[in-house]
């Protein structure tokens, strides 16, 4: 943020729980327009795939997936023609 502030462009950072859509509304009621969103939560597990336990994986789609979709759709309301999404 401070690097794109210093050339002059306005930024912002939001901080949300991407697995919270009501989060990720809040975080968005804060941004009238936006012209980028960047995606750069991520989860991962280090466990064998047959090791994997119901709630882990519920942790890894909700962060992986539904937080993807849910902030795209947020910040895609907002966006006028032209914005982008960096995934």
């Amino acid at each position: 943020v401070s690097s794109l502030e210093a050339k002059g462009y306005a930024a912002r950072h939001v901080p949300a729980d991407v697995t919270s859509r009501g989060s990720l509304e809040r975080a968005f009621a804060e941004v009238e327009r936006c012209d980028v969103l960047v995606t750069s939560a991520g989860a991962m597990s280090q466990k064998p795939f047959g090791r994997i336990t119901d709630e882990e994986f519920r942790r890894l789609v909700d962060t992986n997936l539904f937080g993807v979709l849910a902030a795209c759709q947020l910040a895609a309301s907002r966006m006028s023609r032209g914005g982008r999404i960096i995934n």
